[in-house]
């Protein structure tokens, strides 16, 4: 049962990227930066199961690797948002990201435990540039139209999943407490957040062509 859950979990984060690569022409560069970002999670994903599997601890890879999606998450914000690719924020944001992400292991969570730190500090970045993105999409589009581009919704299932995983993240020893012989909840809870997540933008990028995807070019 544990391993098929992992093999649906797989699956699930393949499918987004394989839809993203179909569409892959179609796509405008931030659209295209968040596909890579997906691919990217994916690899993880196997790497990290593969890890857990062989050695019975993955965080080292899941907290290094946060590092690197945090920068591409910051890349794309970069060139969805029009001030940022005018003095290229995002790109200092991006580098930024990754040497707090290196700061934070060597001096204050090692890498084999959560980085509670660093997941709030995406948390927060990510809510921010999504707010500043939405300001500029409905200053821009209106509210009627903000809803047919393609970055309001990958923004929103975004922001969605950062802000549950966390949740997950900082109250995982009161909720391990809480109930004491079924932990494995929580892994199905992440589980189900990922999953929800990447149906998502499974869907977004399945119905790219008929949202607005110019917005960002």
């Amino acid at each position: 049962m544990y391993y098929a859950g992992i093999v649906f979990v797989l699956l699930f984060s393949l499918l987004p990227f394989g839809i993203s690569l179909l569409r892959w022409k179609t796509l405008d560069l931030p659209s295209r930066i968040f596909s890579v970002l997906l691919g990217f999670v994916f690899a993880v994903e196997c790497v990290a199961t593969f890890s857990a599997i062989r050695y019975q601890n993955n965080l080292a890879i899941y907290n290094v690797s946060g590092w690197l999606q945090m920068a591409l998450i910051c890349l794309y914000f970069n060139f969805s948002i029009y001030c940022f690719r005018k003095i290229h924020l995002g790109i200092y944001l991006a580098v930024a990201s990754i040497i707090l992400g290196i700061v934070n292991a060597l001096y204050f969570e090692p890498l084999g435990k959560t980085n509670t730190f660093y997941l709030t500090y995406q948390a927060v970045l990510v809510l921010l540039l999504g707010i500043l993105l939405y300001t500029e999409l409905l200053l821009k589009e209106g509210y009627v139209n903000t809803y047919r581009s393609v970055h309001f919704w990958l923004v929103l299932i975004l922001v969605l999943f950062n802000s549950l995983t966390l949740v997950n993240f900082s109250l995982y020893d009161f909720l391990a407490d809480l109930l004491s012989g079924s932990v494995y909840l929580l892994a199905v809870y992440i589980w189900i957040c990922g999953v929800l997540a990447n149906l998502g933008f499974t869907l977004v990028f399945i119905f790219y062509n008929r949202l607005n995807p110019t917005y960002g070019k």
